[in-house]
């Protein structure tokens, strides 16, 4: 079995749709799973002081409910 990653950027609106449609057509023709990598950009170290614990864990949650709602729109398997 194959399995494609494919990197994508919650920022960029409707910026990954072509490369998870793409990476699907490839896994459904190679008998293949496909598994979207998101990484979360930490705040530089000087701004994470000055910012409230709460605010930081609303935006990590903010951006795994946009890769949820890209794995949903994409018919995809959900994972971690």
């Amino acid at each position: 079995m194959e399995t494609i990653l494919v990197a994508i950027d919650v920022a960029r609106q409707g910026g990954n749709a072509a490369v998870i449609s793409r990476a699907k057509q490839l896994a459904q023709e190679n008998g293949g799973e496909v598994v979207l990598v998101h990484a979360i950009e930490p705040f530089p170290r000087h701004y994470a002081i000055e910012i409230p614990e709460n605010v930081l864990k609303e935006r990590k949650q903010q951006e795994r409910d946009q890769v949820a709602g890209l794995v949903s729109e994409h018919d995809l398997a959900e994972g971690i």
